[in-house]
């Protein structure tokens, strides 16, 4: 049998340090990945550069949380996707393992 706090708990604890290493890994980008930067500074300097003087602080600190945000949003859910990604893999090879016992890890 199954056992469902581990994979609640020591599993979870588990996934958390992979992706804090698989964070590490991406940070060094190949050609490909700088293809598809979003280069959101540049956008952002764009933008602030059509703010009258008057209005400039304002805009950039609307920006600047918009930007914090929406980089918060992208991690949670690559977060999010990855870990039930792996928690599927899990479960396939637990049911290949098992002979094709559905097991539920979530």
């Amino acid at each position: 049998m199954i056992n469902k706090d581990f994979f609640k708990q020591d599993l979870g604890n588990l996934m958390d340090q992979w992706f804090e290493f698989r964070d590490e890994k991406f940070e060094q980008l190949s050609k490909e990945d700088r293809k598809h930067l979003l280069k959101l500074d540049d956008k952002i300097n764009y933008i602030l550069s059509a703010v009258p003087k008057t209005e400039y602080s304002k805009v950039f600190n609307i920006l600047d949380e918009l930007g914090d945000k929406y980089l918060e949003f992208c991690s949670y859910y690559n977060q999010k996707y990855y870990m039930s990604g792996f928690y599927d893999g899990i479960n396939i090879l637990i049911l290949a393992l098992s002979g094709g016992v559905k097991n539920e890890i979530r």
